[in-house]
């Protein structure tokens, strides 16, 4: 079974209103401003989600490894 990714409804709303910030903004600064701010942020989740695979990939493999190691012993 595969769970689909899905925003919760708080971050629907938050997404909601930068959208809305956004499409209202005319000040090309400020608009600049929330583009670096939204690129660190991806910046940020994309370490997050990197280190998290990692150590979930790490786990998978040692778990593999003691089951491996314990079917030797028999």
């Amino acid at each position: 079974m595969q769970d689909s990714i899905r925003p919760t409804l708080e971050e629907s709303f938050k997404a909601e209103k930068l959208t809305r910030a956004i499409q209202d903004c005319d000040d090309i600064d400020d608009l600049r401003e929330m583009a670096f701010n939204l690129l660190e942020l991806l910046k940020k989740k994309t370490a997050v989600l990197n280190w998290v695979s990692k150590r979930a990939l790490d786990a998978g493999n040692h778990s593999k490894q003691v089951k491996n190691s314990d079917s030797c012993e028999i």
